[in-house]
């Protein structure tokens, strides 16, 4: 795993982390993906951060990783063809990812 790749939760994942805001339950329950972060993998556990509805709405936590589902890298994300390919971000990631190939560059 790196820096950027999304992580989907198992349905009773917990993150390891102290004070939660309120924001954060609802925002898993809304899509149970987390980031990985920039931190050092350590043992069983992977540093990942939630992201809320605003650039504000971060928090950093660790996830075991048995309760890791899936991990999905933003090389994946630009190729994919999922129904929602339409939405804005998809069309953003495609163009990063043919800009990104021209050079011979890697998403992170």
């Amino acid at each position: 795993m790196r820096p950027h790749d999304l992580l989907r939760l198992t349905p009773h994942a917990e993150l390891i982390a102290g004070d939660v805001p309120d924001w954060v339950v609802p925002s898993l329950a809304r899509a149970a993906f987390v980031v990985v972060r920039r931190a050092e993998i350590a043992d069983d556990f992977v540093p990942v951060g939630v992201r809320g509805a605003t650039r504000g709405e971060r928090f950093p936590a660790l996830l075991r990783r048995s309760d890791i589902a899936e991990a999905i890298t933003p090389e994946t994300l630009a190729r994919s063809t999922t129904p929602r390919r339409d939405l804005p971000a998809f069309a953003a990631l495609a163009a990063v990812a043919s800009a990104a190939a021209a050079f011979d560059l890697v998403w992170g």
